[in-house]
């Protein structure tokens, strides 16, 4: 079981407001995915364990 960390929140605010920006302004969709495909990677990226040294 892992903790929650202050990346996931921060991905996870980032995913939001992309969400409802998306929602409520139609001219923002385009960029949404940009936002979207940054905030998913920026998540997975945080996954990757890291070297310790």
């Amino acid at each position: 079981h892992q903790n929650f960390s202050v990346r996931s929140l921060v991905v996870l605010v980032l995913i939001s407001g992309s969400i409802w920006l998306a929602a409520i302004d139609p001219s923002y969709r385009a960029r949404f995915a940009d936002l979207a495909y940054f905030g998913v990677g920026g998540y997975f990226g945080q996954l990757v364990p890291r070297r310790k040294e």
